[in-house]
């Protein structure tokens, strides 16, 4: 129904997000990062830096 209506409009459907982007924050913050992350993985870490910066920035999305 969606790829339909866009159809008849005339608009571009949105494309899901995969989840997955690359960032490149200098050898210095990466470094800090990791040493700050401790057992966590790098990943985790980033994810909820993330989080806690759109929760701060947006509560409602809580």
């Amino acid at each position: 129904l969606y790829l339909q209506d866009c159809l008849e409009l005339g608009k571009e459907p949105n494309k899901p997000f995969k989840g997955v982007f690359n960032v490149r924050i200098g050898e210095k913050l990466h470094r800090e990062a990791t040493i700050i992350a401790g057992d966590r993985s790098l990943n985790a870490f980033v994810t909820e830096a993330i989080q806690e910066k759109i929760f701060r920035e947006k509560p409602s999305l809580r």
